[in-house]
C-alpha cells in the first residue's frame, strides 16, 4: 500500500508541474485563452437512497516510483496558503490558485487551452485516486490541500465527497476548519461556489455552518442571494434529515433576501415531505405554485407519489395520478409505468411486481426505465434470482435493456460472487459499446481472478484498454495485484 501512494504521489506532482505554470491565461501564453468549455460527466444519484447516504465514487489511477519519505504537500511544485501551510514570502499568487474553471461568474477562464483542461483533468482524477487509497486523516487534509480542490469542477466534488466520508468515519477535527479554508480562497468568491460549499457543509453534518454561510454571503463578496444558494442550504438540511429546519427556511428566508422560489426549491420541499412521512403536506405546496404560475414537472409528481405509497396513503395516489393526467404528465410514459416505478422507490418490490404483472397481462407495454428499477429493486432486495429473470423477460416482450439495466444488475452478481453470469452479461453490453464503471469491472476481473479463470481476466482487461487508452494504466495497475504466475 505504501508504495501504491507514494508513485500516486509522484503522479500528481508530475502533472502539477505540467500544468501549474501554463494553465493560468497570461500575456506571455495566448494559446491559453481559448475559449473551451469543460466536459461535465454525468453523475446520477439513487432515487431510493436517503440524500445523506449518496456520495460518490472515485476512480482509481496510475503507477510510477517515487522517494519514501516524500508526503503530499511537499511533492508538489506550489505550497497551498493556509493557516498550518504558509506559502513561501515571494510566491506569486497567481501561481498558487487552482487552474480556472469556466463559470458565468468567471468569464476569464473561458479561455482556456485544451491541453490545460486535460491535464487539469488527469490531475483531479490523480488525487482521486490519492484520496481513496488513503486512511489517515491528516494525510487526507494534506493531499486536499495541496490539490487546491475547486468545488465547481466535478471531478473534485468527487474528491471533496471522498474527503468528507473518510474525515467523517474517523470522526476527525479537522474537517470543520478543513471547509472553512474554502471561504477564505480568491478564487471561491462567488454564489456558485460557496453554494457547492454550502452543500458540502450540509454533508458534513455541519448545518449550522451551512446556514452561517448562506446567511454571511455578503461578506463573502456575495452582494444578492438567488435561488442557488437557498437550494444549497435546503439541501443541506435534507443531508441532514433536519426536515422541521428546512421548513422553516423555506418559509423565511425567501422573504427576509428578496428570493423568489423556483422549481427546485420546491422539489427539494416535497423530498422533504416524503422522506419525514408528511407526503399529504405537499398538496399545499402544490397550490402555492399554481399560485405562482410554476407547473410542477412529473419527476415532482413521482416523488410525492413514492411517498404516499410509502405511507400506504392509496387514496391520495389516485388523486396524484389524476392530477398527473389533468397536467399532461404522462408524456413518454404510462400511469403503469409510473405506478410501478414509484412503488419500487417506496421500497416495495413485492407491490410493484403484481402490478408489473397485472399490467404485462392486460396487454400494457412498459418501458425500459419500468424493468431497470424493479432489477435494482430486486438486487436491493438480494433476490437476485427475480431481478435475473426480469432482465430475461424484457427481451422477449420486446423491451430492449438499456445501459443502466445491464450496469445495475452486472455490480449486483458480482457482489454477489456471480461471476459467470456478470462475465456474459458485460461481454454483451460491451458488444453494444456499453462500458459499465472502473468498479464494476475491477470487481468482475477480480473476482474471475480469485476463481481461477486468469485468461478471461485478460481479455476483459484487453478490451478496456484497447476502449480507453488514456485509462490503460489504472489497468495495468490492477493487473500488477494479481498472483504472479
Amino acid at each position: 500500500m505504501a508504495s501504491i501512494i507514494r508513485s500516486r504521489l509522484r503522479y500528481l506532482y508530475l502533472f502539477h508541474r505540467h500544468f501549474s505554470a501554463s494553465s493560468i491565461p497570461t500575456p506571455e501564453n495566448p494559446s491559453s485563452i481559448l475559449a473551451t468549455p469543460i466536459p461535465t460527466p454525468d453523475n446520477p444519484s439513487s432515487e431510493n437512497e436517503n440524500p445523506s447516504s449518496i456520495l460518490a465514487t472515485p476512480i482509481p489511477t496510475p503507477d510510477n516510483p517515487s522517494s519514501e519519505n516524500e508526503n503530499p504537500s511537499s511533492i508538489l511544485a506550489t505550497p497551498i496558503p493556509t493557516p498550518d501551510n504558509p506559502s513561501s514570502e515571494n510566491e506569486n499568487p497567481s501561481s498558487i490558485l487552482p487552474t480556472p474553471i469556466p463559470t458565468p461568474d468567471n468569464p476569464s477562464s473561458k479561455k482556456e487551452n485544451p491541453s490545460s483542461i486535460l491535464a487539469r483533468k488527469q490531475k483531479s482524477r490523480a488525487t482521486l485516486a490519492l484520496l481513496k487509497s488513503e486512511s489517515d486523516p491528516n494525510r487526507i487534509i494534506d493531499i486536499a490541500r495541496a490539490a487546491s480542490l475547486n468545488p465547481m469542477s466535478p471531478l473534485d466534488r468527487d474528491s471533496l465527497s471522498i474527503v468528507i466520508s473518510k474525515l467523517s468515519e474517523s470522526q476527525s477535527s479537522a474537517l470543520p476548519s478543513f471547509l472553512d479554508e474554502f471561504t477564505s480562497r480568491p478564487d471561491l468568491q462567488s454564489e456558485p461556489s460557496l453554494s457547492h460549499l454550502i452543500i458540502l457543509y450540509g454533508r458534513a453534518g455541519m448545518l449550522d455552518q451551512a446556514i452561517h454561510t448562506f446567511q454571511h454571503l455578503d461578506e463573502l463578496s456575495v452582494p444578492e442571494r438567488t435561488t442557488r444558494s437557498l437550494n444549497a442550504v435546503l439541501s443541506a438540511c435534507l443531508f441532514n434529515n433536519n426536515h422541521d429546519k428546512l421548513i422553516q427556511i423555506f418559509h423565511e428566508f425567501p422573504k427576509i433576501y428578496n428570493i423568489s422560489p423556483d422549481i427546485n426549491t420546491y422539489n427539494t420541499v416535497i423530498e422533504s415531505f416524503r422522506f419525514s412521512g408528511k407526503s399529504t403536506s405537499a398538496y399545499t405546496i402544490l397550490d402555492e405554485m399554481r399560485r405562482e404560475g410554476i407547473k410542477a414537472n412529473a419527476n415532482m409528481y413521482k416523488t410525492l407519489l413514492s411517498g404516499l405509497y410509502a405511507e400506504e396513503k392509496y387514496d391520495d395516489v389516485e388523486k396524484v395520478l389524476e392530477m398527473m393526467e389533468k397536467e399532461d404528465c404522462f408524456t413518454g410514459t404510462s400511469p403503469h409505468d409510473v405506478r410501478i416505478q414509484c412503488l419500487c422507490r417506496a421500497k416495495k418490490a413485492r407491490e410493484a411486481k403484481a402490478l408489473f404483472d397485472e399490467s404485462i397481462a392486460s396487454g400494457v407495454q412498459l418501458n425500459s426505465a419500468t424493468y431497470t428499477l424493479l432489477i435494482y429493486r430486486f438486487c436491493r432486495d438480494g433476490d437476485l434470482e427475480e431481478a435475473k429473470r426480469l432482465f430475461d423477460e424484457m427481451g422477449e416482450k420486446g423491451c430492449v435493456p438499456s445501459g443502466s439495466s445491464y450496469f445495475t444488475l452486472i455490480d449486483f452478481l458480482c457482489q454477489d460472487g456471480q461471476f459467470d453470469t456478470a462475465l456474459r452479461l458485460s461481454k454483451e453490453c460491451m458488444a453494444k459499446d456499453w462500458m459499465p464503471s472502473f468498479s464494476t469491472m475491477k470487481l468482475l476481473v477480480d473476482g474471475l481472478v480469485k476463481d481461477l479463470k486468469m485468461e478471461e481476466a485478460r481479455k476483459i482487461v484487453g478490451k478496456l484498454k484497447e476502449r480507453f487508452p488514456n485509462a490503460s494504466h489504472m489497468w495495468t495497475e490492477v493487473e500488477e495485484g494479481w498472483p504472479q504466475q
